[in-house]
């Protein structure tokens, strides 16, 4: 009897505490409809507040985590509810009416049960803040697109499809394409890579330049970097070890090396190139197909000169609606002969003589290209000079020549080619340093435009190795 007795206590308890519950749904139905707006506004105000750290970390190029996106989901979602029902108990605004339909009492229960779940969310919310919404994109994942010109080459669509048919070989590990200076190797690279991320064939793909003497600690930083690992190491070989270890892992990577001048030994940087399942593979350029034999390569592919067809329209394109006069159109298209289909000169010199409506200087332009060849220049290299010749300010043609002091492959400071040429007093006839550094600017502009100097998507400057050869040879004469 006890234990019935107790039972049938805690049962009517139960039912009291929930009648009790069901009523104040009724009687507290305008503080929980006063609660739910604060509730309303407290949440309005933290999406607002996360959104704002949401986009200037869009701004940023950060990527924003899963669970802010959620969260921000959940909380419209939520907002939209609380809202629509917060109107909908606007309509009962008197103690009577909506009494006797049972709207007061359903009202009051569902702006109860939402306060519960806004203030759940907005504690989850409390953890976000302006600095963890979201984290750094990984830095091999703003690799710069390719040069349009590509896109235009149908001569290189075989060649483009030989790479990536190798890379999608599950039998092939090591590809090595070489090619003359100026061909485009780095291009062809470029887009290469480029459709290898869209098509999500490698989950990681990484460029580097090597150049000409490499540096492998230099070189394994830069891996490091895009794979956003820190080597702790010291010695060559532990970094080494460190970075195989990274590269050995699931994810299936694409390591991409410009510029090989000779053999490199890839064991002593760390990449696992012919491991189990070919999970990390390695396609490089050089310039010399003796490299690709010593590097042992699974396949090795040349990237030849442009078809006549594809040079015409390059060059078009670069020396602007001039070569489309008839008078022109002969010297134009001897000029893109003696070019060779070498894409680097090419552009040049189409950048050299654009929109140069004299005729005497297409002419003067083609006999010096042709004399320069007959001296055993190489094309590209005579069609850097002639852009170089073309520069017709002074001080523009001494900041080409600074730029060559950078080492190859250098990203150049602009600030410390500011200080070389001021220190030269190359920069004249201004009042203040600001007035000095946008001059500057104006002379880089000039050398962007004339197509010996490279700009990348941020705004660095680069010089291209051949033509940096080039401005090399011409400062040697300079002193002689």
């Amino acid at each position: 009897m006890e234990a019935v007795s107790r039972v049938t206590g805690e049962a009517t308890k139960s039912v009291i505490t929930h009648g009790e519950r069901e009523l104040n749904y009724i009687f507290c139905f305008k503080r929980n409809i006063k609660d739910l707006g604060d509730n309303v506004a407290a949440l309005e105000a933290n999406i607002r507040d996360v959104r704002s750290w949401v986009d200037a970390a869009r701004n940023n190029n950060h990527l924003i985590r899963n669970t802010v996106d959620t969260w921000l989901e959940q909380a419209d979602r939520l907002f939209e509810e609380a809202t629509q029902l917060k109107s909908e108990a606007g309509d009962i605004n008197s103690w009577w009416k909506g009494w006797f339909t049972c709207s007061r009492f359903c009202l009051g229960r569902k702006a109860a049960k939402k306060n519960v779940d806004i203030q759940k969310h907005l504690g989850e919310g409390s953890k976000f803040g302006e600095n963890n919404v979201s984290d750094p994109r990984p830095v091999q994942s703003y690799e710069p697109e390719p040069d349009g010109d590509f896109k235009t080459f149908a001569s290189r669509a075989k060649t483009k499809f030989q790479v990536i048919a190798a890379l999608k070989n599950d039998k092939i590990s090591l590809v090595g394409i070489y090619g003359m200076p100026g061909v485009g190797k780095t291009m062809l690279m470029q887009a290469t890579t480029t459709q290898m991320k869209k098509e999500k064939l490698f989950d990681e793909v990484v460029m580097v330049v090597v150049s000409q003497k490499p540096d492998l600690e230099k070189i394994q930083d830069a891996i490091a970097e895009k794979l956003d690992l820190k080597l702790k190491g010291k010695l060559l070989s532990t970094r080494a070890e460190e970075l195989r270890e990274r590269l050995n892992q699931e994810k299936k990577t694409l390591l991409c090396l410009d510029d090989v001048w000779e053999r490199m030994e890839l064991v002593e940087v760390g990449i696992p190139y012919k491991n189990a399942g070919n999970r990390c593979k390695v396609i490089f350029t050089t310039r010399i197909q003796g490299v690709c034999e010593s590097m042992e390569m699974d396949e090795k592919i040349e990237v030849e000169v442009l078809w006549e067809v594809d040079s015409w329209n390059l060059f078009r394109s670069k020396a602007g609606v001039v070569v489309h006069l008839s008078f022109f159109e002969t010297v134009a298209g001897n000029i893109v002969k003696e070019c060779k289909g070498l894409p680097l000169a090419i552009v040049t010199l189409g950048l050299a003589l654009r929109n140069k409506d004299e005729i005497a200087v297409w002419d003067d332009t083609l006999a010096q290209l042709k004399k320069s060849i007959s001296e055993k220049m190489e094309p590209v290299n005579a069609s850097i000079r002639l852009s170089y010749n073309f520069l017709q300010n002074e001080t523009t043609k001494m900041c080409f020549l600074f730029c060559c002091m950078f080492p190859e492959d250098f990203v150049i400071p602009t600030d410390v080619l500011f200080g070389y040429m001021m220190g030269e007093k190359l920069i004249r006839d201004v009042d203040t340093f600001e007035e000095a550094r946008n001059r500057l600017q104006v002379r880089v502009e000039e050398l962007t435009s004339a197509g010996l100097l490279l700009k990348k998507g941020d705004g660095r400057i680069m010089m291209h190795d051949v033509v940096r050869d080039v401005a090399v040879s011409i400062s040697l004469l300079k002193l002689k």
